[in-house]
């Protein structure tokens, strides 16, 4: 049986990965409808250089084998840097390509949204549907059944049983809180991005950028590891995201100093 603590974090996590970024899309377009092109727009940030070539690369027979023999320091610092060159180099070219007209904070906003809660939804969300789908069929007992459907053995069938069931309820709501402060991170950079280009810095913003992408994607969970804690990190992540959009909000005016549109 899965408890329903457990199937709580769940939802809760499902709620953070596909309501959330719809609120704060609603928000953000209120005043302006046509602001939600922005925020789909930002998908693509994500979607194309992730999903689309950062992701496929990464699978082929030249990069694996170009990576034997790597430590585990020197493969964190490479994961952590191509994926911060890949969603920023899509950051770049989404607002120099396809939104050259849009260079307000609020449009960085926009972006951010977008990017943020594509990668929320595609990274955890749909995996956690089928978690709460399953979780409800082992509650209700047909979750042998309904992997068996699925083309899996009794064998994996039964790991995938113990695996849920033994998983700590806390587990799959820290999945939430991360995917929560992690909007905010991609939020961030999206807007800070912007912010260099309007102020035709773009080559120190993408550098910029892509430095601390970089580094936080290499140090949290390096140190999660180091210190056997995954809530360490998760606090430094939510220290981070708090401090970024903190910052936003008090340095907006310095940001986007020629910003005419009402906020």
């Amino acid at each position: 049986m899965v408890s329903i603590s457990a199937l709580s974090g769940i939802i809760f996590t499902l709620l953070i990965c596909f309501v959330l970024p719809i609120v704060l899309a609603v928000l953000v377009c209120r005043k302006k409808p046509r602001r939600l092109l922005v925020v789909l727009a930002g998908t693509l940030s994500f979607l194309v250089p992730q999903l689309m070539i950062r992701v496929p690369l990464l699978g082929t027979d030249f990069v694996q084998s170009f990576l034997l023999g790597w430590g585990p320091w020197s493969l964190s610092v490479f994961y952590a840097f191509t994926a911060a060159l890949f969603e920023t180099t899509g950051r770049f070219l989404l607002f120099w390509l396809v939104l050259r007209h849009s260079r307000s904070f609020e449009d960085g906003i926009a972006a951010g949204i977008g990017h943020g809660g594509i990668e929320a939804i595609t990274i955890v969300g749909f995996s956690y549907v089928n978690n709460l789908i399953f979780a409800i069929a082992l509650n209700q007992g047909n979750a042998a059944a309904l992997l068996q459907s699925a083309g899996q053995t009794q064998d994996a069938a039964n790991t995938m049983i113990a695996t849920i069931t033994s998983v700590p309820a806390q587990s799959f709501y820290f999945a939430g809180i991360e995917r929560l402060f992690t909007i905010g991170v991609q939020i961030f950079f999206s807007t800070l991005l912007l912010s260099f280009m309007v102020r035709k810095k773009a080559l120190v913003g993408f550098l910029f950028v892509l430095a601390l992408h970089t580094a936080m994607d290499f140090t949290l969970p390096v140190i999660g590891n180091l210190f056997g804690q995954l809530w360490l990190s998760e606090l430094l992540l939510a220290i981070f995201s708090i401090a970024a959009m903190v910052f936003l909000v008090r340095r907006r005016k310095t940001l986007f100093p020629a910003q005419t549109e009402a906020s």
